[in-house]
């Protein structure tokens, strides 16, 4: 099993990296996190499973066929452009071969990309078991805690907002980030946790 991934970092505004993988596109954000110099960590946004070794070369060919000005470096691979149009585009290309079941968004609390493409869900806290009025906790330079208030938002300080734009107000970024690898409940973040309980077949 291999993958077409798209990863976003907060060092690199304004660009993603669509690279490839045949192990886990999570360990391979460890990995590329990892880095000397990597100042922040990579977030997986969205990927493609395929059969085809080293099939984001062709990705990238086609890329770069249409717009050359994109890449900023023929050998690196990061492009000038939203994950939110990255994630489309590489959707195009799997409807063009009936492969779009493949496709998983992971940054699930975009609401900007077209339902279509979507294949998960958005994160609920009722399917991860996590009961109304429950405490998450912001692991940043400054912990918070919010508290769950519903299905899809939680509250802060008074204000009702989702785990994303609160976590892109806590970390003061100028683009939108993937709330759920930020906020932990029972020393999970939300992420991990509904991975794993989608694995026990307990996210329901």
């Amino acid at each position: 099993m291999a993958f077409i991934y798209i990863m976003t970092n907060p060092a690199y505004e304004g660009y993603v990296k669509i690279g490839f993988t045949d192990a886990d596109v999570y360990k391979r954000a460890k990995e590329l996190s990892s880095a000397s110099g990597v100042m922040f960590d990579f977030e997986v946004y969205g990927y493609y499973e395929t059969p085809a070794k080293l099939g984001d070369k062709s990705l990238h060919k086609i890329i770069d066929g249409l717009n050359p000005e994109l890449r900023v470096n023929k050998r690196r691979e990061f492009y000038k452009m939203s994950a939110k149009a990255a994630y489309e585009f590489l959707y195009s290309v799997a409807e063009l071969s009936g492969t779009e079941d493949k496709m998983t968004l992971v940054d699930e609390d975009d609401e900007e990309v077209p339902a279509k493409t979507k294949r998960r869900p958005p994160f609920s806290f009722k399917a991860a078991h996590i009961p109304f009025g429950s405490e998450i906790t912001f692991n940043g330079d400054n912990p918070v805690t919010a508290i769950v208030k519903d299905d899809r938002h939680i509250t802060y300080n008074g204000e009702t907002t989702s785990v994303s734009d609160l976590a892109q107000k806590l970390l003061d970024s100028q683009w939108q980030v993937q709330g759920t690898l930020y906020f932990t409940y029972e020393g999970e973040t939300l992420s991990e946790r509904r991975r794993r309980m989608e694995a026990e077949g307990t996210y329901e």
